[in-house]
């Protein structure tokens, strides 16, 4: 049986839109690693020739960047939040409106966290914040 875990925070847009440059810094950051990571990779399966020691030197260093792939990770979920797309950087707030757990959905190239979704199935099923600052998403710590 699965029971579904009980959230220790819920973000409101404004507290979102606070917490938004920090966790997109580490995303960033993330997904940076992520990248060099896959690089370092690609070039240690297609370079046959490269001596034992430099490939020892080289598995260790992408070992280090997915490490440091997963502290940003965990950093992020840390802070609430969690990270839904690495390549297209996406970062999802969860929130109570109207009482109903909701996610806060930032995408990459937006300014600022300004659409909701349903928290499971369709990521992009979001809906427009019209008025932030309602009463809508209170919530009691």
């Amino acid at each position: 049986m699965q029971t579904r875990r009980t959230r220790e925070r819920y973000f409101t847009p404004a507290e979102a839109n606070a917490a938004l440059p920090a966790l997109r810094a580490a995303a960033e950051a993330a997904r940076t690693s992520s990248r060099e990571r896959q690089d370092l990779l690609d070039r240690l399966r297609g370079d046959r020739e490269l001596l034992p020691h430099a490939r020892r030197s080289a598995a260790r260093e992408a070992e280090r960047l997915r490490q440091e792939v997963h502290m940003r990770l965990d950093e992020i979920a840390e802070a609430g939040a969690e990270v839904v797309g690495l390549r297209s950087l996406r970062i999802a707030f969860p929130a109570l409106r109207d009482g109903l757990e909701v996610a806060l959905d930032w995408k990459e190239g937006e300014p600022r966290v300004v659409f909701w979704r349903p928290p499971y199935g369709d990521k992009e099923n979001r809906n427009y914040i019209i008025s932030p600052e309602s009463s809508r998403w209170t919530w009691s710590h």
